[in-house]
C-alpha cells in the first residue's frame, strides 16, 4: 500500500478517534470483525438507516471495535418513529432477520471439510464470499438492537423512577423487572446437559453425541473457533454444576402486579424483554457463523499456504472484490504485517487499512488518551444489571487465556462477557464490565446466576487491577476500591 494512502488513512482514523466513541474489546481477528460489521451498513440497504462507520483495532489476536456514540441516538430516533407508526415494528424486524439467517443456515448445512476439499479454487473463493455474507447476516438488521438498548435504557430508567421514586426500592426492583422471560441459550444448553447427567450411564454416550451435533458451535468466538465435539461435552458433564440457573419470571410478574406499574412502563418492560431474547438469539447465531467461517478459512489456509493465524487478518471487503485465490496468496507478507497491529476504518462500501509505522503512531496516541481518561477517584460508576453487594478481589479478564485464572469469590472485571466466559462467571462473586446495556450478555447471565453486576462503567478495566480489594454495590451501580493491593 502506498505511503500517501497510509497518511490519508491515518488522518481519517485520527479524526474518528477525536470523536466520542463506544468501545467493545475482546479476543478477535479482523476477518470476523469486518464480516460481522458489514451488518451495520446492510441495515441501511434493508431498512433505510444504518451506522455511519466503524473502526477496528486488532493486534496479535486481541481487538477493539469502536462505534460512534452519535450513531446511537440518531438511529434510536429513526427506529422510535417507526415503532410509533407500527406497534409491531420490532417484531417485523426480527421476522426479517430470522428469515434471512435461515437461508444462511441452509448454506452452512451444505458445506463440510470434505466438500470444501473437493471444491476447485474458483468454487472455494465463491464459498468464502458466501461465508462473509452469512457472517454478516448472523447480526444483520439485528444490529439495530444496540441503539435501541442503549437509548431506551436511559428513557426507561427515568420513567420508572417517576413510578418508583424511592431510590432504595428502585434499585432493589430494577433487575427483577428486567429479568428475561426465556432462558438464555447458555442456560438451555446446561439444562439439557443436566438431563443427560441424570440419564442412565448406558445412554449417555449416544445422548452426548446428539448434544454435540446440536451445539457444535458452542466454542465459537471472534478470535476463531474450535468445533465442540463429544470429548468437549464429556469434560463439561464431569464438571457440571448441579445447581440450575435461576429463572426470575414468576417473581417479575408478581412484582409488576404488586407495584401497579403504568401501561406504558409495562409495555417498555415487554420491549426490553423482547430485545434481550433477540440479542441472545443473535449471539447464538454469531457463534454458529464463527465456527462455520473458520471451517472455510481452514481450507483456504491449506490451499494458499498461509498459516490460519495470519489468514484471519484478511478484511471482508477486500475478499469480496477478489477474482482468484491467488490474490490471497499474494497478501502473505501484508497479512503478517497486519498481525503486528492494524486499524481498519469501515464505511458503507470501503475498508481503509492502516498498518506499520502509521499504526504504531496512532496506537501510542490512543493509549495515551486512555490513560488520561482513567478515573482518579476510588469509585467507579455504572449501571445496575443485577443487585447485591459483594466485597472481593479483582480479576481482570481481557483475553481467553485469563479465564482459567479466575478463582472462586473473585470479582470478574472485563470489557464485556461472552459465552466462553461462563466458567469464570460461575466462579465470580460479581461482574463488572466496561461496556454493555440492559440487554447485554453480562446482564442476562448475572440475572440467571443471581450475582451482583455493574455494567457500562467504560473505565473498569483501565482503573481496576488484579488483586485490588473492591466493594461492588450493584444496587447503586457503584464499584468502590477499598485497597489497591
Amino acid at each position: 500500500m502506498r505511503d500517501g494512502n497510509q497518511k490519508s488513512y491515518s488522518l481519517l482514523v485520527k479524526n474518528f478517534l477525536n470523536q466520542d466513541y463506544y468501545i467493545q474489546a475482546f479476543n478477535a481477528v479482523p476477518f470476523l470483525f469486518s464480516a460481522t460489521g458489514l451488518s451495520g451498513f446492510y441495515m441501511k440497504k434493508v431498512l433505510g438507516y444504518g451506522y455511519t462507520n466503524f473502526l477496528y483495532r486488532v493486534k496479535q489476536g486481541y481487538g477493539e471495535v469502536f462505534y460512534l456514540y452519535s450513531d446511537f441516538p440518531r438511529l434510536w430516533k429513526l427506529i422510535k418513529k417507526q415503532t410509533t407508526r407500527k406497534k409491531n415494528y420490532l417484531k417485523i424486524l426480527k421476522q426479517i432477520y430470522e428469515k434471512t439467517y435461515q437461508q444462511q443456515l441452509k448454506f452452512y448445512r451444505s458445506i463440510s471439510a470434505e466438500s470444501l476439499r473437493r471444491a476447485d479454487d474458483a468454487k472455494l473463493l465463491e464459498i468464502l464470499k458466501q461465508g462473509i455474507y452469512a457472517q454478516r447476516d448472523s447480526v444483520g438488521i439485528g444490529h439495530a438492537i444496540e441503539p435501541i438498548g442503549m437509548c431506551l435504557e436511559e428513557e426507561f430508567r427515568n420513567r420508572l423512577l417517576n413510578e418508583i421514586p424511592d431510590p432504595k426500592e428502585f434499585k432493589r426492583f430494577y433487575s427483577t423487572l428486567l429479568a428475561p422471560s426465556s432462558p438464555s441459550f447458555v442456560a438451555e444448553e446446561e439444562q439439557e446437559l443436566q438431563k443427560i447427567l441424570k440419564s442412565p450411564k448406558a445412554k449417555r454416550r449416544r445422548l452426548l453425541a446428539l448434544h454435540a451435533k446440536k451445539y457444535y458451535w458452542l466454542r465459537g468466538t471472534f478470535a476463531g473457533s474450535q468445533k465442540a465435539d463429544v470429548k468437549f461435552f464429556q469434560k463439561r458433564l464431569a464438571k457440571l454444576d448441579p445447581k440450575p440457573l435461576i429463572r426470575n419470571q414468576v417473581a417479575k410478574n408478581r412484582l409488576i402486579k404488586k407495584l401497579g406499574l403504568s401501561k406504558n412502563i409495562r409495555s417498555e418492560i415487554r420491549t426490553i424483554d423482547f430485545l434481550t431474547i433477540w440479542q441472545d438469539e443473535r449471539k447464538k447465531n454469531m457463534m454458529i457463523s464463527f465456527t462455520n467461517t473458520d471451517l472455510i478459512l481452514n481450507e483456504v489456509a491449506r490451499r494458499v499456504g498461509i498459516p490460519l493465524v495470519f489468514l484471519r487478518y484478511l478484511n471482508a471487503w477486500r475478499v469480496l472484490e477478489m477474482r482468484s485465490l491467488r490474490e490471497i496468496r499474494d497478501m502473505k507478507t501484508e497479512l503478517k504485517t497486519r498481525y503486528q497491529g492494524v486499524f481498519i476504518l469501515v464505511s458503507a462500501n470501503t475498508e481503509k487499512v492502516l498498518t506499520g509505522k502509521a499504526y504504531k503512531v496512532l496506537e501510542k496516541t490512543l493509549l495515551k488518551t486512555k490513560i488520561k481518561k482513567r478515573n482518579q477517584d476510588i469509585e467507579i460508576h455504572g449501571v445496575t444489571a443485577n443487585g447485591g453487594t459483594v466485597i472481593g478481589r479483582v480479576r481482570v479478564c481481557m483475553q481467553l487465556s485469563t479465564i482459567g485464572k479466575v478463582k472462586p469469590g473473585e470479582v470478574l472485571v472485563t470489557s464485556m462477557t461472552r459465552p466462553e466466559f461462563m466458567p469464570a462467571v460461575k466462579k465470580a462473586s460479581a461482574i463488572v464490565t466496561d461496556e454493555g446495556g440492559i440487554t447485554c450478555h453480562a446482564a442476562i447471565v448475572a440475572r440467571e446466576l443471581n450475582i451482583p453486576a455493574v455494567i457500562g462503567t467504560r473505565i473498569a478495566t483501565k482503573v481496576l487491577k488484579d488483586g485490588m480489594l473492591v466493594e461492588v454495590k450493584a444496587n447503586h451501580g457503584v464499584v468502590k476500591i477499598l485497597k489497591a493491593k
